[in-house]
């Protein structure tokens, strides 16, 4: 199990509150624009999976390859070594369709409060 408060398992109540705003403030680098890509490739992966839910065996795969697609970013410098290792914790999490409808829904959340910490140190300058 995963001792990150970021538990995808056995998720607390504040996972897309809390935890999201905390995830959210941890890393400098990707933008909100990165996050997105990240995000918009879990948000397929699990539309798919859920229209065929007898396929998950074969969409897993391509699931915890995001693993490989952040390894990419962080080797690039698109992606700081905080979100790569917390992402990479995050994917080696899921291991069911609801694992991971609840790293999209945690993605989204951070999402939202990675825009809002960009608006406000853009009003700050």
């Amino acid at each position: 199990m995963s001792d990150t408060p970021f538990d995808l398992r056995n998720p607390s109540a504040e996972l897309y509150d809390k935890n999201a705003e905390q995830f959210a403030g941890m890393f400098r680098k990707p933008e909100s624009s990165q996050l997105r890509r990240f995000y918009d490739e879990l948000v397929r992966l699990e539309t798919q999976a859920r229209q065929q839910p007898e396929k998950w065996e074969e969409i897993k795969p391509l699931v915890k390859m995001l693993n490989a697609q952040v390894a990419y970013a962080h080797g690039r410098q698109h992606v700081d070594e905080v979100f790569y290792n917390a992402f990479v914790e995050l994917i080696r999490q899921i291991e069911s369709l609801e694992h991971l409808t609840r790293c999209k829904h945690f993605l989204e959340a951070t999402i939202g409060f990675r825009k809002l910490k960009e608006a406000q140190a853009k009003s700050r300058r």
